[in-house]
């Protein structure tokens, strides 16, 4: 039997699989890897198209019944994440009943920016669609929009050539409201895919571990393995990895509750998540 295993189109979790699928081969081929921005690798897992992956963590605080969390592993932040941006043609204050394009792959940042827009009194008008994929059509075209949410290797970039004037990293703005990390993804697995073969899901939750610890140490060989961004040089990745936080301790799982409580006090989930559901270790 094999996993079915969630991995991002973004350079966010190439920490996490880069020695997985280079140095494990065995592993890589025993296992089915489905690759795809956040908003599908939620779906599929929660259809149970996908048994293990990286998932917008929104998605465990609306489904966690299902899910236990992969211990010690997340995308996350200690201020400025760099990768999920706001860019704005008027300060964050001034953009209450105007028009704002968000992503259709963002989940959790959506709702993230729905959090910090409403510790200012501020309610923009939502508008779903698509990123235009360069920065001469992101910026030049659209102009009823008064700002737009980027996120990923998108939003990387762009950030250095930006023509708006206000650009609001929402790792940053996230850390003014609550002193605390914010955990962007989480790895999940389905619970009755544990149950059914702990063993298969402790392998490659092992490899997975490895695979960070590695990577952290070989950043530049992590770096040299992957298409880059456009515009995005080799030390603009060293930089932004080095940046971003990779684990899930106390601090982080206290911005995870925080976090997961606003969502439940703006209506975001039915229910509150009042524990994170661990895989316990052998």
């Amino acid at each position: 039997m094999n996993l079915r295993i969630g991995k991002l189109t973004y350079l966010n979790n190439l920490p996490i699989y880069y020695q997985f699928l280079n140095h494990h081969p065995y592993l890589a081929h025993k296992h089915t890897i489905i690759e795809g921005p956040p908003r599908f690798l939620n779906q599929g897992i929660r259809k149970g198209e996908i048994d293990l992956s990286v998932v917008s963590s929104i998605e465990y605080a609306r489904n966690f019944d299902d899910y236990l969390i992969l211990p010690d592993l997340s995308i996350s932040s200690q201020g400025p994440v760099e990768s999920v941006l706001l860019f704005s043609r008027v300060p964050l204050e001034e953009l209450h009943q105007r028009p704002l394009l968000i992503s259709s792959d963002s989940e959790t940042s959506v709702a993230l920016i729905k959090i910090i827009f409403s510790q200012y009194g501020v309610e923009p008008l939502y508008m779903r669609g698509e990123i235009p994929e360069s920065e001469q059509e992101s910026f030049g075209f659209n102009n009823e929009f008064a700002a737009m949410l980027v996120i990923g290797d998108m939003a990387l970039q762009l950030r250095g050539q930006s023509p708006y004037p206000y650009v609001y990293d929402l790792g940053e703005e996230w850390q003014k409201i609550t002193g605390l990390p914010f955990v962007f993804a989480l790895w999940i697995v389905r619970q009755e895919v544990f149950i059914r073969t702990p063993e298969l899901v402790f392998e490659v939750y092992h490899a997975l571990i490895e695979s960070r610890n590695y990577s952290l140490g070989h950043l530049e060989e992590v770096i040299a393995s992957v298409k880059k961004p456009a515009s995005f040089s080799s030390s603009d990745c060293l930089h932004y990895l080095q940046n971003l936080r990779f684990e899930l301790s106390f601090s982080y799982q206290r911005g995870l509750k925080m976090y997961f409580d606003f969502l439940f006090k703006q209506g975001e989930i039915p229910y509150p998540v009042r524990i994170l559901k661990l895989m316990s270790l052998p």
